[in-house]
């Protein structure tokens, strides 16, 4: 029988796809589309940046929790996935145009 995710769980996954399809992404030579992390990029490198928008985005639940609003990290997770699929749509557009 299935058995939901419980969403923080979820949130840490959606989190772990996200840096790491953004990670392949760069390197297939697409960007960063957050405005915030792609101006701390320059300075922190790839990684760098991602580690800090994750730890942001990891206290930003923490706070959540600790205020008793964690119903939103199910809303934040919605939005998670679209982003991880859109990556997964880039990255493929890029690998179907340009293979190896």
């Amino acid at each position: 029988m299935f058995q939901a995710i419980p969403p923080l769980v979820f949130f840490v996954i959606l989190q772990l796809f996200d840096s790491a399809s953004t990670l392949v992404g760069f390197k297939l030579g697409l960007g960063e589309g957050n405005p915030v992390v792609r101006s701390i990029l320059p300075s922190m490198g790839p990684i760098g940046g991602i580690l800090i928008s994750k730890t942001v985005a990891l206290a930003l639940v923490a706070a959540c929790f600790a205020l008793g609003r964690s119903t939103i990290i199910s809303k934040v997770n919605r939005w998670y996935v679209a982003l991880v699929l859109w990556n997964f749509v880039n990255i493929s557009y890029v690998m179907i145009v340009h293979p190896f």
